[in-house]
Parts: C-alpha cells; structure tokens; sequence
C-alpha cells in the first residue's frame, strides 16, 4: 500500500475472493456496492477501475502464495528431505473471466473464441514449503505447452510430480 485510500488492502481483498457472485458475472457496479454494503464505503465505479493495476495482481499472487505455503506447511512431512532435497509439484487450472477479457485472455469458446479465460500454472516444492512459481496466462494455453517451455528447470536429483497434461515428448 503506497498511500491510504478509501478502500484498505484487507477489504480490497475480501471483496474479490469472498464474494458470493460468480467473479465471471459481476460488474465493477456490483463491486463497489459489495463494498458499501459489507464495509460502508463508497467508492465510484472508475476509481474502483483503477485499483486493477499490475501492482493489485502483484498483491493479489504474493497473498495467494502466502495463504498457501501456509496450508501446505501444516501438513508437510519432515521425512521427505530424506530422500530428495526438492520434491517439485506442478500443476494448474483454469477459470473464466468476463468476455470483455476474451482479446487479452483467450478462452476456448465455442467458435468466436471471444469470452475470456486464465490459466493459472503453479509450481511448489513440499520439501522447503516454497512456491518456484506462480503465472497466469491465457486460458489456451495448455500444460503440454507449459511443459515444454520449462523442460530446463527440470533438475537431476529432485522428484517431480506432474498431472498426465504435462506429459509430452521432448525432441
């Protein structure tokens, strides 16, 4: 948080993740009233527009991170350092977004390709309890491209665990 504002990081938050609405559906209108009706502030559509910047998507992945290193520290077993100094879990989903991201975020629509989906491809490693990565991409982009793209951080030593998309031959 550079300056404080109307809207606290916690509420700004809350309000994405915890809202009842399908995210896909809801408008910056139904935001911003979420807002005022659970905090009491009122804030205009366009200054609510700003907030989603590159700086919120930084905010928004470093809190995700953090929320599940926690989670996954809670049930990590000590004794797998033992057998490999990194045991590499990749894996990822994917999530509609408004069409009006369909441009920046292709989905696989039916034919028009217009209405918008994210891939979110994340990597974590169960032994230190750390996140190697977290990106989101388009929608279209599938695991045996990601895989492919990051055949190089595959390492001699460590046990890697992906789901059967990642699966592609290397030539």
């Amino acid at each position: 948080m550079k300056r404080v504002g109307k809207v606290p990081p916690s509420h700004f938050l809350n309000t994405l993740l915890f809202n009842e609405q399908e995210m896909s559906k809801t408008s910056l209108p139904d935001l911003t009233a979420d807002l005022d009706q659970t905090y009491g502030i009122d804030i205009s559509k366009v200054a609510l527009h700003k907030k989603f910047s590159p700086n919120a998507v930084r905010f928004m992945k470093s809190i995700l991170s953090e929320l599940l290193s926690k989670q996954l520290a809670k049930d990590r077993d000590e004794g797998f350092k033992l057998c490999f100094p990194r045991i590499k879990i990749k894996d990822s989903t994917k999530f509609s977004l408004p069409d009006s991201y369909g441009g920046d975020y292709k989905g696989y629509g039916n034919y028009s390709k217009k209405n918008g989906m994210m891939s979110l491809q994340y990597e974590y490693d169960l032994v230190s309890g750390n996140w190697l990565s977290l990106q989101m991409t388009k929608g279209v982009r599938n695991d045996q491209q990601d895989s492919k793209e990051t055949v190089d951080e595959i390492t001699k030593g460590d046990l890697h665990i992906r789901d059967l998309g990642y699966v592609t031959p290397v030539y």
